[in-house]
């Protein structure tokens, strides 16, 4: 395993290098996609810094000759725009099979934006009554912000980690910020809530992206919520749904934790947990030319 250490550690090295442009290594898609991205919003790659953590190993054959490990990679992109020089973060799995004699392993990502969540949406009932809520709340975007920056590589042991987080994380952003819980805690397809205790159980709306999305289209005024067109119109602790193939199916949700130099929204989300990410996604394998985005801003 050390011999396999250090080259996956190396290898690793070598592959930060294939997100510069102009550099001779061989650009993979997830690459050439955020070169593609950074053009269109006049971005440049300066530096790119990687750490690895080895998380596990194990043979696969019966002779050990290929061995599947689990890798933890952090990345950290600096790069200009404008006059600014700006910084994005990623903690991203992957499962890497090696085979002995080989130099270079198969990739996969164990976990990526494409994963579905919405396998519990059978029953959700987008109309349904919204009670117990206090429509008088103010959100606390400052509270909402340091909970989203404490916890985005993270998982708060206060709830219960679904692998598929993105949705949970952002809803316990806007809880932090002081959205009130609302519905029967004993009807998971209705109201927005989180029960806690040695039984934890949380609402679909707490949890899958696509519930929440609907939430926000069906009941504005219960969250002092504004669908707007653009993405310019967001502030720090806005949120943003996502329909990859462009079917009217949100899969993932963002939460809004800055602006960039020209006035576009950089998001912190959980699956892949991300940084101060562009917020159009164009550099992940979710992307497609049909994604569709939803922007809902928070009027008090």
């Amino acid at each position: 395993m050390d011999d396999t250490s250090k080259l996956i550690k190396e290898w690793f090295s070598q592959r930060s290098a294939r997100w510069l442009p102009g550099h001779s290594t061989k650009m993979d898609q997830e690459a050439f996609l955020r070169q593609t991205m950074n053009k269109r919003r006049a971005a440049v790659d300066r530096k790119v810094i990687t750490d690895v953590q080895i998380t596990g190993s194990r043979y696969v054959d019966n002779e050990q000759s290929i061995m599947e490990v689990d890798v933890i990679e952090y990345i950290r992109f600096l790069y200009d725009i404008g006059d600014s020089m700006e910084h994005e973060e990623r903690f991203i799995p992957h499962v890497l099979t090696w085979q002995r004699g080989e130099n270079e392993p198969i990739d996969h990502q164990q976990l990526n934006e494409a994963v579905h969540e919405n396998t519990e949406l059978i029953n959700f009932d987008k109309d349904a009554v919204l009670t117990n809520r206090d429509y008088r709340f103010l959100y606390d975007r400052v509270l909402a912000m340091k909970y989203a920056e404490r916890w985005w590589n993270e998982r708060n042991r206060e709830y219960v980690n679904m692998g598929v987080d993105c949705t949970n994380y952002v809803s316990q952003v806007l809880h932090a910020g002081g959205f009130p819980f609302t519905g029967k805690m004993t009807k998971r397809e209705a109201g927005w809530w989180y029960q806690f205790g040695s039984k934890p159980d949380w609402s679909f709306s707490w949890s899958v992206a696509h519930a929440l999305a609907l939430l926000m289209i069906n009941h504005p005024e219960s969250f002092h919520a504004q669908i707007v067109d653009q993405p310019e119109n967001l502030t720090i602790g806005d949120m943003i749904s996502y329909d990859w193939k462009g079917t009217g199916q949100y899969t993932h949700s963002t939460v809004v934790t800055g602006m960039d130099a020209n006035g576009y929204p950089l998001v912190n989300a959980h699956t892949i947990d991300s940084h101060k990410r562009f917020f159009s996604y164009e550099d992940s394998y979710a992307f497609t030319p049909s994604t569709r985005y939803l922007f809902t801003h928070f009027t008090n």
